[in-house]
């Protein structure tokens, strides 16, 4: 059996080494040093800032718990002030600072004329929306199906309660039933 015994190899013009094969099995290249045995499937290969690179899983949040509020019964009107929604309100415990929560609405509005409205989620004790305040528009007799979202990290162990508030933008908009459901997600 032959065998070519080369330490390191570069380039005529390059200034320092750009593969070098260590006593110990590693190889460097371009800075970075690989490691020495293979990953399992699905792995991924990580830096640290400082040209190591290891073997790292992916890992899979995890639903930690979920909580639902349902308004099945009582029609809201909405005026042209930001008022909440009755009945869509869920306060949840999170079971960690770093914890994220994904917050669902869907909605079955229906509106006089051509009616529009805007909807934002707040929490609880707080004058302003989180995240984006989508719009509806109706025309009479088109009632229809809404869904909105929230994806919020409120870094506190505390209680925190979400709340659905919304407005009339033109005519009359009824919220005749609703869901809020509210999901804790391990980051």
């Amino acid at each position: 059996m032959s065998r070519i015994n080369v330490a390191n190899f570069r380039h005529p013009d390059a200034t320092a080494d750009s593969i070098t094969l260590t006593s110990g099995g590693g190889t460097e290249i371009g800075g970075l040093t690989y490691p020495t045995s293979d990953g399992t499937n699905g792995q991924y290969l990580q830096t640290n800032g400082s040209g190591a690179l290891s073997w790292q899983t992916v890992q899979t949040p995890a639903i930690l718990q979920v909580l639902s509020d349902t308004n099945g019964t009582t029609a809201s009107n909405l005026g042209g002030s930001m008022t909440q929604v009755p009945g869509l309100e869920v306060t949840i415990t999170p079971a960690s600072t770093s914890s994220r929560f994904i917050v669902l609405v869907s909605l079955y509005v229906d509106g006089s004329s051509t009616s529009y409205g805007s909807f934002e989620f707040r929490i609880s004790g707080s004058n302003s929306g989180l995240g984006n305040t989508p719009a509806f528009a109706r025309s009479t007799g088109n009632a229809s199906m809404n869904s909105m979202f929230l994806d919020h990290s409120p870094n506190t162990t505390s209680d925190v309660t979400y709340q659905l508030f919304g407005k009339s933008d033109s005519g009359t908009l009824t919220v005749a039933r609703g869901t809020m459901i509210v999901y804790e997600v391990a980051s």
